[in-house]
Order: structure tokens, then sequence, then C-alpha cells
């Protein structure tokens, strides 16, 4: 393996200064979307259902349909990017998801956002299989509580709760 100046600094290469690999991988980002990859998770443990099947609570990745009225919605948004690995190059950074619910009864959206998110605190290291890639969810993080947010607007009065989170995830 050959070693790569940065920056073309040759008081580096005299003093044995900083260097890198040729091959590094200097990004660390993900083939599929995190918001699909924490939803292949959800799905997995039966917590909620894939939309392709008729069960209960179904989970969309980005959208919303209208029906059926009890179901989940898992977003990519902003997230945090820590900065780099100093001896790998490895960007570090955490994906930003909301997860919102929507329920015909107060009571039973509540419920499935709490149940949803409690699991969501208890993942440590855990592989997914996402099509054919596999990845490790090593940690999700709230950004605060549930967040009631209401009625959803021009439907039939149907309750939606949201949490804000932020995903460590890299692919194997």
């Amino acid at each position: 393996m050959s070693n790569v100046i940065v920056g073309n600094n040759l008081i580096a290469a005299i003093t044995g200064g900083v260097f890198y690999t040729t091959a590094l991988a200097i990004t660390d980002y993900e083939t599929d979307s995190p918001a699909s990859i924490l939803a292949s998770y959800i799905t997995g443990q039966g917590i909620m259902s894939s939309p392709n099947t008729s069960s209960d609570w179904p989970l969309y990745v980005s959208h919303r349909p209208d029906e059926p009225g009890d179901i989940g919605t898992i977003y990519d948004t902003s997230g945090i990017k820590d900065g780099r690995d100093m001896r790998t190059g490895a960007i570090e950074q955490h994906y930003g998801l909301q997860i919102v619910i929507r329920s015909e009864s107060y009571e039973g959206g509540w419920n499935k956002i709490n149940v949803l998110l409690s699991n969501l605190d208890s993942i440590f290291n855990t592989n997914v299989v996402k099509d054919d890639t596999t990845y490790t969810i090593h940690n999700v993080s709230r950004i605060g509580t549930i967040n009631p947010l209401g009625y959803e607007k021009n439907t039939k009065r149907r309750h939606l709760f949201g949490a804000n989170l932020l995903a460590s995830i890299t692919q194997l």
C-alpha cells in the first residue's frame, strides 16, 4: 500500500507527517436512504408492517397516503456532520430522521409511537439487511420527546404524533 502526501506537503513527507493510504475510503455515505434503512428495521421487528402487505399499521418512507387511517411515515431530515476521523479520514455523521404516526384515535396513536420509540431507544450496533445490503445501526437518539401535532388538516380529524431522531448508520 502506498502513501499519499496530503496537500503535496513536502515538509510532511520529509518529517514523517500526515499521510493517508490510497486504499482509504474518505466518505461513509450509505447506498440507501437512512429512512428506508430504519424502516427495514422497524418492519423487521414487527412493530409496523410493510406497505406491500395488508397488515395493520403500515410504515411508509417519505410520503403519507390518504388511506388507511392508522399509519406511520418516516422521513429523512437534516442531520449533523460531526467531523472526520483524523486517523482514517472517515466522515462521522448522524442522520436526521422524523417519524410521524397518524391514528384514528388519540390513545392508539400515542401508544403506537411510544412503543416504536421505546424499541428504537434499545438499538445498539444492530445489523439490518435492506435489499442486498447490510447496515449497522449503531444507535438512534431522540431529539426531544413525543410531539402531539394535533389533527391532520383537511381530513377526517385523525391525530398526528411526531418524533425527531438522529441515527448513526454505517454500511458493512
